[in-house]
């Protein structure tokens, strides 16, 4: 599993740990009556999704699903009670086919599978599989305040400070050809020097 994935997981997994702590989880599963691309239900999704918090002051975490005969399926850890039939309402509102809630006592990391699978299907790619929305969106854990360290990262990071790596960033954003090769001699350098001398 990349690194991207397992921050993507821990950073959901904290995020469903954040809202446990402010009431009983749910998890509601929205699915359309009929089988469309990835784009075209996204934005049917998009539209729901406007729908709900408008109205109902939705809040939670979604993940996307991706089923071989239903197509897509959106999962949404909630926790707060909304009530049945309103939601109800508003899905069938928004064309929206089948919908299923319960609590969620034994395993509330069950959506946290969907983004841990080793390879992201073509119709995800440089699509986000889990969000967060509502008012709680914006308090719950983000990729990017998840932080790894390792040996190699510190030492790709230790070269970024040397006045030629700097200059040449200034000029070109990206590094090629001669310049790469030096980045990654150094940063290699770098990194067996840092085992040599025992972490």
């Amino acid at each position: 599993m990349s690194t991207a994935s397992v921050k993507s997981k821990l950073a959901l997994q904290w995020s469903i740990d954040q809202l446990a702590r402010g009431g009983y989880l749910r998890m509601w599963t929205f699915t359309l009556p009929v089988c469309l691309s990835v784009p075209d239900a996204c934005a049917r999704w998009s539209i729901l999704l406007s729908e709900l918090v408008k109205q109902l002051g939705f809040s939670g975490v979604r993940v996307f699903e991706l089923h071989e005969f239903h197509g897509l399926h959106v999962h949404c850890m909630v926790n707060m009670f909304y009530p049945v039939r309103r939601v109800r309402a508003i899905v069938l509102e928004c064309g929206w086919g089948r919908i299923h809630v319960k609590r969620c006592f034994k395993d509330p990391y069950y959506v946290a599978k969907y983004v841990g699978k080793g390879r992201r299907e073509g119709a995800f790619v440089h699509r986000r599989i889990w969000a967060a929305f509502g008012p709680l969106g914006k308090t719950l854990t983000k990729c990017k305040d998840v932080v790894g360290t390792s040996g190699k990262g510190r030492c790709f990071q230790a070269i970024e400070k040397k006045p030629w790596l700097i200059k040449q960033r200034k000029l070109g954003g990206r590094l090629r050809g001669v310049a790469y090769a030096r980045y990654i001699r150094e940063a290699y350098e770098e990194y067996h020097s840092w085992i040599r001398k025992g972490f």
